[in-house]
């Protein structure tokens, strides 16, 4: 099964630059298919793509967000962010519904802080990770 994915996925990312291909990796986990947006040098963000919903022109998805070390966190001693966010794929916008803040890696660990505060419509803006999470949960690869 993880290989029909990986398939799946290298086809439909066959536009992408040969370089970013390592960025597609498939990981398992209990609450589906992670796979990586973005990676630097002092964070990787992760989309999970078994927990895309869909209703209309809006789409949700989790995202989790892992730092290297906690000094690249926003907050000493986290060092992992999982977050579920909501997008409106016809306006090109999305809002955090929920955030978790992790003292270890991947989202393991004792949470430290969450907040479950609906924020505001936010656009997407071009060629940053915010719009590839986008692409990714409305399908527009």
């Amino acid at each position: 099964m993880r290989k029909a994915v990986l398939i799946v996925l290298f086809a439909v990312a066959g536009a992408c630059e040969a370089a970013e291909w390592a960025d597609w990796l498939v990981r398992g986990n209990a609450f589906g298919e992670w796979i990586v947006v973005d990676r630097k040098e002092a964070f990787t963000v992760f989309a999970n793509t078994g927990t895309i919903r869909s209703s209309n022109d809006i789409a949700a998805m989790w995202g989790l967000t892992d730092f290297s070390s906690d000094q690249g966190a926003p907050v000493k001693g986290v060092m992992s962010l999982k977050s579920e966010r909501e997008y409106d794929c016809g306006r090109q916008q999305m809002r955090i519904l929920y955030v978790s803040r992790h003292s270890g890696n991947m989202g393991e660990g004792e949470i430290v802080g969450s907040d479950s505060t609906i924020g505001g419509w936010q656009p997407v803006m071009l060629g940053t990770i915010g719009e590839r999470l986008w692409r990714i949960a409305c399908g527009r690869r």
